[in-house]
């Protein structure tokens, strides 16, 4: 089969495989996630309560924040899907089959799938996109704070006298 007939094919979506529930999936949309879902058929033929998603997001979060018109913002960097269109994520996972992705069924029920859920489309340019900073490369220092995680009040105590004997001094 040629690749490129494959890659212009229309992908599968949930509503053109016969699905009839509502699945919520919870997913970071500032990430441009592309989500599929499989569903399972009974031995009789109906649709069961067995389903299994894949989300592929083609934005991280880079660790360290930018300065932007004066205030700080979250950097979304390209992950390794970003260059990655949606029918090539379908054609990976759909070779890696049911066996691969979903848990095993019982005897006579079948996996259908997999069908895309929902594709949003990452920025192509540098700039705000949403509530994120969109960058080709994460800044190499931060702008704010480090984020840390503090276990303790012992750990703290220290970084908040830290935060604010630096908004004493610039007040």
């Amino acid at each position: 089969m040629n690749a490129s007939v494959v890659l212009n094919a229309p992908v599968p979506t949930l509503t053109e495989s016969g699905y009839e529930g509502f699945h919520y999936l919870h997913t970071d949309l500032h990430r441009a996630p592309v989500a599929f879902m499989w569903w399972a058929k009974t031995p009789s033929g109906r649709q069961s309560k067995f389903v299994k998603t894949w989300t592929f997001y083609r934005l991280d979060r880079a660790s360290n924040l930018a300065k932007h018109n004066g205030a700080l913002w979250v950097v979304a960097v390209p992950s390794q899907y970003y260059r990655r269109t949606t029918p090539q994520v379908y054609e990976w996972l759909r070779k890696r089959g049911h066996f691969a992705t979903c848990p095993r069924l019982p005897k006579g029920y079948e996996w259908q799938g997999p069908f895309l859920y929902s594709d949003l489309p990452a920025p192509t340019q540098e700039g705000e996109w949403g509530p994120v900073l969109f960058r080709f490369t994460p800044p190499s220092t931060s702008a704010g704070y480090p984020i840390r995680y503090v276990a303790t009040l012992e750990q703290a105590r220290p970084l908040a006298l830290q935060i604010l004997a630096q908004r004493a001094a610039t007040a």
